[in-house]
């Protein structure tokens, strides 16, 4: 159906009779850039929401926490609905391709993280850059 839409739209402006309806501009509304006073994790949220707020600020300025009194933005993120017994915000397992974090009512793994204004690193060198472990907790 969307392929045939278009089309049809294609066809419309070409031939000159797509219609034109003017914006009501007083529904219209302003999305601002995300930026950090959008992109601070909440690990007592619902599992899906962490997920999405991450997806949303990846690639940039990428959703951040604090751990050991450091700025960490998570990019790469994928959802889990294995629900791990777990406090929010726990690291689950650190692997060479994923941190896994416990969330309310499932589990995110973390591809990539950025600690304060560094390179975004794989978890295996966030755990050895920062001491990272199993156990520990990020910061909501």
């Amino acid at each position: 159906m969307g392929v045939d839409a278009m089309v049809e739209a294609v066809e419309l402006i070409k031939n000159g009779k797509a219609p034109r309806i003017p914006q009501d501009d007083s529904k219209a509304t302003y999305e601002p850039p995300c930026d950090d006073r959008v992109a601070s994790v909440n690990f007592e949220k619902p599992a899906k929401d962490v997920y999405n707020l991450i997806r949303g600020c990846d690639p940039q300025p990428g959703a951040y926490t604090t751990y050991r009194g450091k700025r960490v933005r998570f990019y790469e993120a994928k959802m889990s609905s294995l629900d791990v017994h777990k406090q929010p915000g726990e690291i689950v397992s650190i692997e060479e391709g994923s941190v896994q974090i416990a969330l309310k009512g499932g589990m995110i793994q973390i591809g990539k993280l950025r600690v304060d204004k560094g390179d975004k690193i794989g978890p295996a060198e966030f755990a050895k850059s920062i001491g990272g472990k199993v156990g520990d907790r990020f910061c909501k």
